[in-house]
């Protein structure tokens, strides 16, 4: 039997209140995280197994590369979607092979 192989699910804030819920109650099912973070002695707080990536929901161009391979996002925004011209780009449902994408955030 051949395993198909999962692909991760990003997820911005992933060191906050709510994404830290999130990567844990992912990682408990098995799927693979990639965590977004702009500062990274926030993500030493993750779980081993995580991918951590670095960018900045401020500059969408840095997002791409963020953005390769992965199945869904999870946006856990501290702030409201509108100052986060990127998070237009991460959760964008033609992006190809983005499945699904959940926004969470003050407004």
């Amino acid at each position: 039997m051949t395993r198909t192989r999962v692909p991760p699910v990003l997820v911005t804030g992933a060191t906050g209140r709510v994404g830290r819920v999130v990567v844990d109650l992912l990682i408990d099912a098995g799927v693979p995280v990639r965590a977004l973070t702009h500062r990274s002695e926030a993500a030493a707080t993750l779980p081993a197994n995580v991918e951590v990536v670095t960018g900045d929901l401020t500059v969408p161009g840095s997002l791409d590369a963020v953005l390769r391979g992965v199945g869904a996002v999870f946006l856990g925004l501290d702030r409201p979607a509108d100052d986060c011209s990127g998070s237009r780009r991460a959760s964008r449902p033609t992006r190809k092979g983005l499945q699904r994408r959940c926004r969470c955030s003050p407004r």
